[in-house]
């Protein structure tokens, strides 16, 4: 699959990220496309989707909890919750 990026949105280009690592199964690529569309959407005034967005899926791991991708995704869980 090839992403068409041009004029898109920096959120829609996020979204495509998103959508090809899932495609593709590539979690760590998608959790770092999340965190970053995350920051976007807290920076636009939209917390609670951000933090929905970060929510989903975070309680599946019980291992691997101390890697950096997910101690960035829970320091920023934390920080949307605040």
């Amino acid at each position: 699959m090839r992403l068409r990026l041009a004029g898109r949105t920096l959120r829609s280009q996020l979204e495509a990220a998103m959508a090809l690592a899932r495609e593709q199964a590539a979690v760590a690529l998608e959790w770092r496309a999340a965190c970053s569309l995350a920051r976007l959407l807290k920076k636009n005034g939209e917390r609670p989707k951000a933090r929905e967005l970060l929510q989903a899926g975070y309680g599946a791991f019980s291992e691997g909890l101390d890697t950096r991708d997910l101690r960035t995704r829970k320091e920023l869980l934390e920080e949307l919750s605040r």
